[in-house]
């Protein structure tokens, strides 16, 4: 019988050993939960931060490109006003070439008189 006995002893020293190991290993599991659980709360932080982060950025890229925007439509309306004023210059530029082709005109029109004048007073 105490072999008997030894051996019972050894199994229940067997599983015993066996129960050990296995709560070794659930202690560590649980160390390694806990250690994961503070890194991902140390992540979040940085997910919270890189959010605000971008949020930041975004709000100076609207910014930026209302800015753009309104530089845009002054763009615009300077190139309308300047189309504008080139064609008020071109319309002037006509009106003068005109105004110095009646000048011509009226330049010959004046010579030819002097020159009808002076033969007219030679002639006398």
């Amino acid at each position: 019988m105490p072999v008997e006995n030894n051996e019972v002893l050894q199994q229940i020293l067997g599983k015993l050993t066996s129960m050990d190991n296995r709560l070794d290993k659930l202690e560590q599991g649980q160390q390694n939960l806990e250690q994961n659980q503070v890194k991902m709360g140390q992540d979040l932080q940085r997910l919270e931060q890189g959010q605000q982060i971008l949020e930041q950025g975004q709000h100076k890229l609207e910014h930026s490109l209302q800015k753009l925007e309104q530089g845009q439509a002054n763009l615009q309306v300077a190139i309308t006003e300047t189309h504008n004023d080139v064609k008020e210059l071109k319309q002037d530029h006509k009106d003068t070439n005109q105004k110095l082709a009646d000048l011509d005109k009226i330049t010959m029109q004046n010579l030819k008189d002097i020159a009808l004048l002076k033969a007219q007073g030679n002639a006398s």
